[in-house]
């Protein structure tokens, strides 16, 4: 519907979704550490009019500033969010129970979108017990439906009708999601090759909407999946070998200009990429996954919900948004290798970096652009090219 609200006939969502319970304080990279945490005025008022604890009732009048419309937390020396107490469990919540957080503290990290008449809605990779999750769940990402109890299943704000004169194709929001989750799910094929028959899909379904032909999305669709599973092509991009030096020059711009780490300095010598080094930490990554091939398309797939996928910026073509996609994908796969080297091999701090890497893009929209410009920079602009960098 284009009116702005949507009565919700039940939520889709991946099957590690319901179980989903934070670590508190046995999380390794904990998110109540150097993230902005903000706080509505209505939020601030209502904490510091509640009933509480003479050592609460301090924190709560020294940790908060103006920010905005509202306020942001003052973390302490240490860059952690002074209510954790020292078992790095929120006092608020301790205390005064739930309804006391900020909305930001209750939803983190859950994310979701009306898709259809659903609410389609998954975990952000930026937190660690996701990337644990999924990670050693092969089952994971298994979508399921499911149906809250009670006559009013629940309404969720959607596109509104102007964006819907905009941008028609987004009547289409729903099969264009299934059908490229069904793409990537696909497990008789590596992930990689899946990633890279969307891009092709994902490109013929741009050229109808360009073409003002969105009305002809479900027949385009359901025209590609025969050419989407021809087992010749499925065969040639199995094959497709790794350009290392195409796939490090990317990544190495990626983390300068969007991850802002130093990881892929022990990669370089003497201003020269070490493939051979590159190589050694890519067989030591599979090494480590070896029994747990399904990983990477586990990332994928939560990726593909968290994003708002096929439409993660409505005023970028489907296309764009795909290879937005794909860049964040092989940021995480082509990190792989010099992360290991970093970590000295340990799984743990190897999850550590990937949720950090989620975060850089999933929650700096700013980004976007970025990445955009790395992949022109890098020629990548077409399924051949994109299916270079994540090969």
């Amino acid at each position: 519907m284009a009116n702005g609200q949507l009565t919700l006939a039940y939520f889709r969502q991946p099957k590690f979704y319901s179980n989903f319970s934070c670590m508190g304080g046995e999380c390794p990279d904990n998110c109540c550490k150097s993230w902005r945490i903000d706080w509505s005025k209505e939020s601030v008022e209502k904490l510091r009019n509640s009933d509480c604890s003479e050592k609460l009732r301090n924190l709560i009048d020294t940790s908060f500033e103006p920010y905005g419309d509202g306020y942001i937390i003052k973390f302490a020396t240490n860059r952690y969010c002074p209510f954790l107490d020292e078992e790095k469990f929120c006092g608020i919540q301790r205390e005064l129970g739930e309804s006391y957080l900020s909305p930001v503290c209750t939803t983190y990290p859950r994310a979701g979108y009306v898709c259809g008449n659903a609410l389609l809605r998954t975990c952000y990779l930026s937190c660690y017990k996701v990337i644990d999750t999924i990670c050693d769940n092969e089952d994971a990402m298994m979508l399921e439906n499911y149906f809250p109890k009670g006559k009013n299943n629940g309404t969720a704000k959607i596109d509104d009708a102007n964006e819907y004169k905009k941008h028609p194709e987004l009547n289409y929001r729903s099969e264009l999601f299934e059908f490229f989750y069904e793409i990537i799910a696909d497990r008789s094929r590596s992930v990689e090759t899946s990633v890279v028959l969307g891009a092709l899909a994902a490109q013929k379904l741009t050229e109808y909407i360009n073409a003002g032909k969105h009305d002809r999305i479900p027949e385009v669709i359901k025209a590609l999946r025969p050419q989407i599973n021809n087992t010749a092509q499925i065969a040639k991009l199995e094959q497709v070998k790794p350009n290392y030096s195409l796939k490090i020059g990317f990544i190495t711009q990626l983390h300068d200009l969007v991850i802002k780490s130093d990881l892929f300095d022990y990669i370089y010598e003497n201003g020269s990429a070490n493939v051979e080094k590159y190589i050694e930490g890519e067989k030591i990554f599979n090494e480590i996954f070896s029994d747990r091939p399904f990983a990477m398309r586990n990332i994928a797939l939560n990726l593909l919900i968290e994003m708002g996928m096929p439409f993660r910026d409505k005023n970028l073509s489907l296309f764009d948004n795909y290879s937005y996609f794909v860049a964040v994908i092989a940021a995480i796969k082509l990190s792989a290798p010099a992360i290991v080297h970093k970590v000295d091999n340990s799984e743990k701090k190897l999850k550590v970096v990937f949720s950090y890497i989620g975060r850089s893009f999933a929650h700096n929209d700013e980004n976007t652009m970025k990445v955009l410009d790395v992949l022109k920079e890098f020629h990548c602009t077409s399924p051949a090219y994109l299916a270079a960098i994540i090969k």
